[in-house]
C-alpha cells in the first residue's frame, strides 16, 4: 500500500506503557513502511524528570519503522496542547495522519485498517474521523466499516482538510449549541459531553477531544468504527488520568483482517440506538427514566 499515513505517537513519562504500545505497533506489517513522529512531553516543574529520561532513552533506540523523528519538548505542554500542536505541525507537511497515545495496545491489523479507511474515504467529505477502537456491540454489525456521529480518541485518524476546521473556542461552542444540539451531542442525553466544554471554559478540565467531537458534530460529520476493536486502552491502572473503572473497555481483535469497504455512508439508526443503550444501561433506574423522558421530549419538539 503506497502513500501511507504518518503516525503521531504521543507520550510522557510512562515507560512500560510506551514500550508495550510501540511493541504492539511494530507487529503491524505496515510499520516498516510507515513514518513515525514522536512527541515526548517535558517534565512538569521538574517532576518526573528521571521517568521522562528513561522513556527518551528507549525512544532514541527505537527501530522498526521506515523513518523516525522525535520531538523532545523542553517544557511541559500537557496532553491537550501536546496533541493539538503535534497534529497541527505534522499536517503542515502531510494531508492525513494517524494519532496514537502511549497507553494504547494496537492490533497487528491496526495500520491496515486505518490506511484502508484514510485512502478510500479521503474524498468523502461527510467522513471526518476514523476510529481504531470500537464498541463491543459493533461485532453484531454485518459491515467491517460502520458509521456513527460520535468519535473516540483511542487510536484514530483524520485528514488535513477536516482537522483544519477544529475550534477550541469554548464561548463560541457554548453560545452556538441549542438545547436540542446539546441533547443530540450528548448521545440523546445518555452522556454528558457538553459539560466537558463548560469545564474547559471554567479551567476545571483540560481536554482536546471534546472540541474535535464538537467540531465534527457542528459540521454534521460522520465517524468510522470497525466491526471489531483494533485498540485496547491499558491506561486504567492509575498511572494517568483514567480511572480503573471505565465504560469503554473492549476486547482487542488480532484475528479478523479481511476488511471490506462500505460504500453505504449513513448514520445507522440501529447503531445509534445501540450506542444510546450502551450508555444508558450504566445509569440507575431513575437516571434511565430521566434520559428516556428527555429523548421523548426532544423527538417531539
Amino acid at each position: 500500500m503506497n502513500d501511507l499515513a504518518p503516525i503521531i505517537f504521543i507520550c510522557y513519562n510512562r515507560y512500560h506503557h510506551v514500550v508495550k504500545s510501540l511493541s504492539s505497533l511494530k507487529k503491524n506489517k505496515l510499520a516498516k513502511k510507515s513514518k513515525i513522529i514522536i512527541f515526548s512531553d517535558g517534565a512538569k516543574d521538574g517532576i518526573n524528570k528521571d521517568k521522562i529520561r528513561k522513556v527518551r532513552e528507549y525512544l532514541k533506540k527505537l527501530s522498526g519503522f521506515k523513518s523516525k523523528k522525535i520531538i523532545f519538548r523542553r517544557e511541559n505542554f500537557g496532553t491537550k496542547k501536546n496533541i493539538v500542536s503535534a497534529i497541527n505541525e505534522v499536517l503542515k507537511t502531510f494531508n492525513k495522519v494517524i494519532v496514537i497515545e502511549d497507553d494504547l495496545i494496537l492490533s497487528k491489523f491496526f495500520l491496515d485498517y486505518m490506511n484502508l479507511c484514510l485512502k478510500n474515504y479521503k474524498y468523502e467529505k461527510k467522513i471526518w474521523h476514523v476510529n481504531g477502537w470500537s464498541y463491543p456491540f459493533m461485532k453484531n454489525s454485518k459491515n467491517d466499516i460502520n458509521f456513527l456521529g460520535s468519535m473516540n480518541c483511542w487510536g484514530w485518524g483524520t485528514w488535513k482538510n477536516r482537522w483544519s476546521n477544529l475550534t477550541l473556542n469554548e464561548k463560541y461552542l457554548i453560545s452556538n449549541f441549542s438545547k436540542k444540539n446539546i441533547h443530540n451531542f450528548n448521545i440523546f442525553s445518555s452522556m454528558n459531553h457538553f459539560d466537558q466544554i463548560i469545564r474547559n471554559k471554567n479551567k476545571t478540565l483540560s481536554s482536546w477531544a471534546v472540541f474535535w467531537h464538537a467540531t465534527i458534530f457542528k459540521n454534521n460529520g460522520i465517524c468510522i468504527y470497525p466491526k471489531y476493536s483494533l485498540v485496547k486502552n491499558i491506561g486504567f491502572d492509575g498511572s494517568g488520568r483514567m480511572s480503573s473503572r471505565h465504560k469503554y473497555m473492549s476486547n482487542l481483535n488480532n484475528n479478523y483482517k479481511n476488511f471490506k469497504v462500505n460504500s453505504e455512508i449513513y448514520k445507522s439508526k440501529k447503531l445509534m440506538n445501540a450506542e444510546f443503550n450502551y450508555y444508558i444501561m450504566r445509569k440507575s433506574i431513575i437516571g434511565r427514566l430521566l434520559v428516556y423522558l428527555k429523548k421523548i421530549y426532544f423527538s417531539i419538539f
